[in-house]
């Protein structure tokens, strides 16, 4: 739960995105990216995913993004740097694990 409330104040830190949904008891976390590209304004949707590893004695997650366009056939890197920059932002807030 704590996961997914880090990566809801990640996603509000990133210029161009809003939470839309934030539902931290099934580690889900939705948000839109809106990308200016030529005259027009496109609207991304990235979702992220928390699922608790805890084995009793550690506490760890495993985060899963996905950035998708909603118009078009390419995106020319967008999604991949959508996935970046909330990678980015939640490795600043979320320790990580080391082994």
């Amino acid at each position: 739960r704590t996961a997914t409330l880090l990566a809801a104040g990640a996603a509000q830190r990133l210029p161009g995105w809003k939470v839309k949904r934030t539902v931290p008891e099934e580690g889900l976390l939705e948000a839109e990216v809106s990308v200016p590209a030529f005259v027009r304004i496109f609207t991304d949707d990235v979702t992220v995913t928390v699922r608790s590893l805890t084995d009793g004695q550690r506490e760890a997650s495993e985060v899963q993004i996905r950035s998708r366009s909603r118009v078009g056939k390419g995106d020319m890197g967008e999604n991949a740097r959508h996935i970046r920059a909330m990678q980015k932002a939640m490795n600043e807030k979320l320790p990580r694990l080391t082994e």
